[in-house]
């Protein structure tokens, strides 16, 4: 059903792409820049917000919450490393759970990656950043943001396997 998965967010299988000369790509370091003029947020509060995120996929993994391949690693100059499906549906979330004021502008982001042919990846993080900001808008602090955003996957895993 629908709408009970709505609240757990989605997941679309497979690894984050690296491909530096994809026209995905290029949108991507062009949606970057647009990201520090639209949200004043720069490359270094990027890799920030990415750590932030892989370090919660990480207690998730700590807490049983997330399969383990999923675990992301930080490499020394502060990036994160290869990143999957869990890491893909937490950036997403927490982003638009901190910025619930620029919904419109996190959504447009998916726009042009949809449009320039990540379709099924941007419909997926459409939706995530829905939850995101309905989390967001919900949640009395951050904490409780990073809760609810665990959460999630323990109700999804419980709802794929059954009860």
């Amino acid at each position: 059903p629908e709408e009970s998965r709505r609240i757990h967010g989605y997941t679309h299988g497979g690894r984050v792409s690296k491909d530096k000369g994809s026209l995905l790509d290029k949108a991507s370091r062009l949606m970057e820049r647009g990201a520090e003029s639209f949200f004043d947020i720069g490359p270094e509060e990027l890799r920030s917000h990415e750590r932030e995120a892989a370090n919660l996929v990480n207690e998730g993994i700590d807490r049983g919450l997330i399969p383990k391949r999923e675990r992301v690693s930080i490499q020394e100059n502060g990036r994160v490393g290869k990143v999957g499906d869990a890491f893909d549906k937490i950036n997403h979330m927490l982003l638009a759970a901190k910025n619930t004021d620029k919904n419109l502008l996190l959504q447009g982001k998916e726009v042009v990656q949809y449009l320039t042919g990540d379709r099924e990846g941007s419909v997926i993080d459409l939706k995530n950043n829905n939850l995101g900001v309905e989390i967001g808008r919900t949640s009395k602090n951050e904490s409780e943001i990073r809760e609810r955003i665990l959460e999630s996957f323990k109700v999804q895993d419980s709802l794929l396997n059954g009860l």
